[in-house]
C-alpha cells in the first residue's frame, strides 16, 4: 500500500529539516511494515521557492490540488502564505497537542504533567466555531478522555450551556453523551467552562486537570503558546489545521533565515508533524516508533543548538545528524 503525501518545503531551514525528517518518517514506515506500506511524497511548491519558480507564493495550482487532497505537511513559511493558505482551505481548527519529552529543559517543576490538546481558531466564538467545539468533543469521546473545557472571553462565562456550546453538543445524540461540570453523571464526558484570564491560571497551577481545550478567538493561540514554553519551547511544536476534508500538518517556528544553511536548525517539531500524520492515517505502529525514537533521543540529552543551550552538559548535534540519531534509535 502506498499512501500520497503531499510536502511543501518551506522557506528558510525548511530544506534542511526536510531532508532530516523524511527519512525518519520513511524508515519508520519500513520498520514497521517492511514493503507492505509506504509513502509516496509529492511536492508542492509554495512559499519563496514558489515565488522563484513562478512568480506568486501560493500558486493557484497548489491550492487547486490541495483542495481535493486529504493530508499535507508543511515547512515553515512566512505568516503571509501560512494565513492565504487558511483561507483558500477553509481550514477552520488550529489543533495543537502539547506534551513534554523527558530530558528536555523547561522552566516549570513538573512539566510530566503536562499533557494537553488546544483546538483553536483564531476567529472570535460564533456560529462558525460550533465545528471547532465539535471537534475536541468528539476527539474526547473517541478517546474516552474525561472532560473538554471552553475557553471564552470573561464577560461570556456567565451564559448558559446552550449558547457557549451551541446546539450540536446540547441535543441528541451527543446530549446523553456529554454533562456540565456542576452535575456530572459517570461515564459521561465533563464540559467545563473557564473565563480566559482563569485559564491562563490553570494551566500553570493545575495542568493535571486538563486534557482537551476548545478556545477560539486569539486565546487559544496564546494559551498553546504558554503551554509550549512550559515545555520547553517551539523547537518541538506542531501544528495540525483542519478542514473538513483536509489535515495541515505544520512545525510552529518560522522559517528562521538566520539559521539556513548552517545545520542549526532543529528537525525535531517536522519529524513529530510526521508521527501525527502517521497516527492520522491509522499507522499507529509507524507513529509509535517515531515517538519511542524521539524521546529516546532527547531523553539521552541530545539535542541540536536550540535546545541543548538549555541543558548543560548535553550533546549538542547538527539537524542532519539529530535525524541520523532519531533513526539509529529505531
Amino acid at each position: 500500500m502506498k499512501k500520497t503525501v503531499y510536502w511543501i518545503e518551506g522557506d528558510g531551514v525548511g530544506p534542511e529539516i526536510w531532508r532530516a525528517a523524511r527519512p525518519v518518517l520513511d524508515a519508520a514506515v519500513f520498520k514497521a511494515y517492511g514493503d507492505d506500506r509506504s509513502l509516496d511524497w509529492v511536492e508542492l511548491p509554495a512559499g519563496e521557492k514558489a515565488l522563484k519558480e513562478t512568480g506568486d507564493l501560493l500558486p493557484e495550482a497548489t491550492i487547486k490540488t490541495l483542495l481535493g487532497a486529504d493530508l499535507v505537511v508543511n515547512g515553515p513559511l512566512a505568516s503571509e502564505v501560512g494565513t492565504k493558505l487558511r483561507d483558500s482551505l477553509g481550514l477552520y481548527a488550529r489543533i495543537r497537542p502539547i506534551r513534554h519529552y523527558s530530558g528536555q529543559a523547561c522552566p516549570v517543576k513538573r512539566p510530566e504533567l503536562i499533557d494537553m490538546i488546544v483546538f483553536c481558531s483564531g476567529e472570535a466564538l460564533g456560529d462558525d466555531n460550533t465545528r471547532l467545539i465539535r471537534r475536541a468533543v468528539d476527539y474526547a469521546l473517541e478517546r474516552g478522555l474525561p472532560s473538554v473545557t471552553l475557553v471564552v472571553d470573561e464577560e461570556k462565562a456567565e451564559l448558559g450551556q446552550k449558547e457557549l456550546w451551541g446546539p450540536d453538543i446540547t441535543r441528541e445524540p451527543l446530549a446523553s453523551r456529554v454533562c456540565p461540570e456542576d452535575s456530572a453523571t459517570p461515564g459521561a464526558l465533563i464540559l467545563r467552562t473557564r473565563p480566559a484570564n482563569v485559564m491562563f491560571r490553570e494551566i500553570l497551577l493545575n495542568p493535571e486537570c486538563y486534557g482537551v481545550i476548545a478556545a477560539a478567538g486569539t486565546s487559544g493561540l496564546y494559551l498553546s503558546e504558554v503551554m509550549a514554553a512550559q515545555v520547553g519551547g517551539l523547537g518541538l511544536a506542531v501544528e495540525v489545521a483542519l478542514s473538513d476534508s483536509l489535515a495541515v500538518f505544520e512545525v510552529r517556528h518560522g522559517p528562521e533565515p538566520e539559521l539556513a544553511g548552517k545545520d542549526l536548525a532543529n528537525p525535531g517539531g517536522l519529524i513529530l508533524c510526521g508521527m501525527l500524520l502517521l497516527e492520522r492515517l491509522g499507522w499507529v505502529e509507524a507513529a509509535t516508533i517515531v515517538s519511542d525514537a524521539m524521546q529516546d533521543v532527547i531523553e539521552s540529552e541530545t539535542f541540536t543548538a536550540d535546545l541543548g543551550a538549555h541543558v548543560p552538559g548535553s550533546e549538542v548535534v547538527g539537524c542532519a545528524e539529530f535525524g541520523e540519531r532519531v533513526i539509529q534509535e529505531m
